[in-house]
């Protein structure tokens, strides 16, 4: 790549989310943007991360790294979003994918996603996710699924197939 640099934003608003202390660097030329060491501070947890965004003959290449933890560890990553007795603490994703367009990059997106924490009831249970993205045509799917709660879990796929009669398959 043709430039390189290093960016420092003190503070980023976008709708009501709050980023501080967000700073990275990138290396970009005509065909390609990589942006890498990036870490920002939100009100809950700190991201860190890589991406890159190839453009090939005729498709983009993408690649993502990212991961995020929780700042407190009786507080969940996500409180606005998510149900506040399922209490987050850290989070992992890692995928790539190519494709002329996004229908076609969606579908391409392979790689693996890790989240963990616990559910607050009576008692703090540890609950974790794991599960491998297939590349399948078409098909959007979850695989090598893993669900552990508690002492319990549960193993399996969930696939999301089909344009003229969508198709959700456990």
């Amino acid at each position: 790549p043709d430039h390189h640099g290093k960016v420092r934003i003190d503070e980023i608003r976008f709708h009501d989310e709050l980023g501080k202390n967000t700073h990275f660097e990138f290396a970009a030329d005509n065909t390609e943007l990589r942006v890498y060491n990036l870490s920002s501070v939100g009100p809950r947890g700190v991201l860190r991360g890589t991406f890159g965004l190839v453009a090939g003959e005729g498709s983009w290449d993408v690649e993502l790294d990212a991961a995020m933890q929780a700042s407190e560890t009786d507080k969940t990553l996500a409180p606005d979003y998510l149900d506040t007795d399922w209490i987050w603490q850290r989070g992992h994703v890692r995928m790539a994918g190519s494709g002329s367009h996004w229908q076609e990059l969606l579908a391409s997106l392979t790689g693996d996603i890790d989240l963990s924490g616990y559910h607050s009831g009576q008692v703090k249970t540890p609950v974790s996710i794991t599960a491998t993205m297939d590349e399948m045509t078409g098909d959007f799917a979850l695989e090598q699924l893993e669900i552990q709660l508690g002492n319990g879990s549960i193993t399996g796929e969930i696939r999301l197939s089909g344009r003229e009669r969508p198709r959700l398959t456990t």
